[in-house]
Parts: structure tokens; C-alpha cells; sequence
């Protein structure tokens, strides 16, 4: 450990000194507070400031000039008696222990080894939390994630479409992600199309793409996300909003919008909505098809 003391008479200052290299302590010293600054930067930024505050000084001043410095760890502030209202300030702060002169050398030792473990608590409890693994982005400890990771583990290593179904935030589409990284296709393109985001005018261009000319604004052929994400995985957000017209085909092949040509398409599908497709099936009759089709492998997120 490191510490920096402050003493003006260099007598306490001396003996303190003494005592932390025993200990095999780093010490360096600073004639006066204003001085602090020169002090942190030849010795870098101690674990423990010890002051000696001297009679002509008050609490707020030393707090003062310590924070001037850019000091935010333990200091030890020695001073003349604890109930002298000068220095009251100074044992309001959470960071400093005031504690009467030391009358002998043992005291002195006593008090700076106290000192010494409280800066080392205090520094451990200011390091960072330590980063938890994360599961390709996602990050859980408890039983209910580890389920969910063996899932992911299992419909990743085969070609299958998985529906994904939960309450919006629980993170449908982080698990579409692991289980694209975590399979043969993660080298791949993902593709994800939210279903809430386009209109229903559209949605067909999105999905299977259209030729030059087939209607107005479409001046150049556009690729649907069925062809883009050919041989890599397809994530359809919210597919439940899908037009009963636009139902997935089972042929592995698509056709663009006003061409006469059906283009192969070989995407691994994933698929997602925020209220369980039995809630779905229900509403709409034409969704039992498309969620057989989608739903090889079922996962529910929360």
C-alpha cells in the first residue's frame, strides 16, 4: 500500500513514518495540504492520506484543500481533541477517520494499522463488479436462464425453426441472436423483420421482394428478406400481424412480386410474438398453419 503524510511539524509525521515502513508500507511526505498535488503526482495517488492538522486550520479547510487536490480515498486526520468544534466538519465526512495525537509510539501503530485495513476495504469495495459471462449477449445466473440456454443449445445445432413467444422486453430477439451465433449459420447473414413496422401494403415487397415497374415507386428489383437471408436465418418479429394472404410457404422457394420466376430460398427460421400463439391461433383461424409451419421447436421468453 501507499501513503502520503501531511505534517508541518515533520514530528508526528516522522513517527509515522517509522511505523508503516515496519510494516513495509510505501510512505511519502507533504510539508503542507498546498502541496498535496505535487505530492500525488511524484508518488502517484496514495490508498491513505494521513494529516496531521495543525491548530491554525479547521475541518472545512482541510476538506477543501484535499478535494482541491483530487484526493477520494481514506484519510486519517490526527488532531488536538475530538470535540473541538473547529474540526467538526471534518468527522461529518464518511471518508475520514479523526482521532485524537497519539500519546506513544504503540498507539500510533495501533491506530495506523486500523487506518491501513479501512483503506484496503475501502479500495476493494470501490473496484468494479467483476463481468458475468454472457451467452452470446445475454447475461443470467438463475435456473430459469440456464433452461433457456439449453434450449438454445439444442435447436442451434439443428435445422429447425424455433418460435420464440413472451411480453415485450423479455428479450425475444436476443435469443433469436444466440440462436443464429450459436449454429453452423452463424457465419451467415441474420435478417430480422419487424412485422409492427411496415404496412401491410408493403409487407409482401419485404418479404419476397419485387421486380422493376411492379408498381408505383418500385424502379429497381429488390431482394425480400427470404432471398437475403438465404443459407443464414431469418427472425420475423411479431409474425401474428401477418396478413392471413402472406402465409410462410413450405416449398423452400419464393417469388417476387410481379415476376413469373420462383427463386430457392433456404433461411433457418425465427420467429416471435408477445402473446402466446394459442392466444393467437384463437383470433385468427389461418395461424394454426403458420404456426405449425414456424414452431418446429417452441421457447418462451420471461
Amino acid at each position: 500500500m501507499r501513503v502520503v503524510i501531511v505534517d508541518e511539524s515533520m514530528i508526528l509525521g516522522e513517527a509515522a513514518r517509522r511505523v508503516l515502513s515496519s510494516m513495509a508500507v510505501t510512505t511519502a511526505s507533504a510539508g503542507t495540504l498546498h502541496e498535496l498535488s505535487r505530492a500525488f503526482e511524484m508518488h502517484r495517488v496514495p490508498d491513505l492520506l494521513i494529516v496531521n492538522v495543525t491548530p491554525d486550520l479547521t475541518g472545512w479547510q482541510v476538506a477543501v484543500r484535499v478535494e482541491r487536490a483530487g484526493y477520494r480515498g481514506r484519510v486519517l486526520a490526527f488532531v488536538d481533541a475530538l470535540d473541538d468544534t473547529k474540526i467538526q466538519y471534518l468527522t461529518q465526512l464518511p471518508n475520514v477517520d479523526c482521532v485524537a495525537r497519539p500519546s506513544s509510539t504503540a498507539l500510533l501503530e495501533q491506530v495506523l494499522k486500523q487506518a491501513l485495513r479501512a483503506a484496503k476495504t475501502s479500495a476493494e469495495r470501490s473496484l468494479p463488479a467483476p463481468i458475468r459471462p454472457a451467452y452470446h449477449g445475454i447475461i443470467g445466473e438463475s435456473s430459469q436462464m440456464a433452461d433457456i440456454f439449453a434450449r438454445i443449445a439444442k435447436v442451434a445445432v439443428g435445422d429447425v425453426n424455433v418460435c420464440i413467444h413472451g411480453e415485450s422486453g423479455t428479450g425475444k430477439e436476443l435469443i433469436a441472436r444466440a440462436i443464429h451465433y450459436a449454429s453452423p449459420r452463424r457465419d451467415r447473414p441474420l435478417i430480422t423483420l419487424d412485422c409492427t413496422t411496415i404496412p401491410e401494403g408493403l409487407m409482401e415487397s419485404h418479404l419476397f421482394g419485387h421486380v422493376r415497374g411492379a408498381f408505383t415507386g418500385a424502379t429497381e428489383h429488390r431482394e425480400g428478406v427470404f432471398s437475403l437471408a438465404h443459407t443464414g436465418t431469418l427472425f420475423i418479429d411479431e409474425l401474428g400481424e401477418l396478413s392471413p394472404s402472406l402465409r410462410p410457404s413450405s416449398s423452400g422457394s419464393s417469388r417476387r412480386v410481379s415476376s413469373p420466376r420462383w427463386v430457392g430460398a433456404n433461411p433457418s427460421g425465427r420467429t416471435s410474438g408477445s402473446s402466446p400463439p394459442p392466444t393467437r391461433i384463437s383470433r385468427r383461424p389461418w395461424s394454426r398453419a403458420c404456426f405449425a409451419r414456424t414452431s418446429t421447436i417452441g421457447s418462451r421468453s420471461s
